[in-house]
């Protein structure tokens, strides 16, 4: 009698075919030999890259050949289309956030260096005291718009913040 084995793909136990013996490591399952096949290919890209060279070669000779491939693929897979579309939009409305959370970090690095001017001027001339007051509160205003303003630079744009005169 042939002993059970367990899957590494799928955890279940099942008998080895009696021709492969104790080689077989996963069940006979198509989503199983699917996984394995993947497995397999992954490696032997990984320890034979010149073969991988030579693939990417013939890959670009065949599609030099079929330069419509493509456009007949996308008309054809509209499956294709809409989930490209849906990793598309996703990868660039995350680099439009980072690039808002950049520059709204640069605009608001600038506007608390102003406001540190502002209050040095503050402290030098007793006249305008409640200056100290004002900019505190600016700067706490800064400090929250900053969480809301992460998400549209716009706002930091529209806030100006008065220059001192000298």
């Amino acid at each position: 009698m042939r002993k059970a084995k367990k899957c590494r793909c799928c955890h279940r136990w099942f008998i080895p075919l009696p021709h492969l013996k104790n080689q077989q490591k996963v069940c006979s399952r198509k989503a199983c030999q699917k996984i394995r096949r993947r497995h397999t290919q992954k490696q032997n890209r990984i320890h034979h890259p010149v073969s991988l060279e030579k693939r990417r070669e013939w890959q670009k000779k065949w599609l030099e050949g079929r330069p419509n491939y493509w456009r007949e693929y996308r008309a054809k897979c509209q499956k294709y289309v809409k989930r490209n579309r849906r990793l598309q939009h996703r990868r660039d409305k995350k680099r439009r956030n980072l690039a808002k959370r950049d520059s709204w970090e640069s605009i608001q690095s600038e506007k608390l260096k102003r406001i540190e001017r502002l209050s040095l001027l503050a402290k030098r001339d007793s006249c305008q005291a409640h200056w100290g007051r004002f900019i505190e509160e600016m700067r706490t205003y800064l400090k929250w718009v900053g969480l809301l303003a992460k998400r549209d630079v716009i706002a930091a744009y529209r806030f100006s913040i008065p220059k001192s005169s000298p």
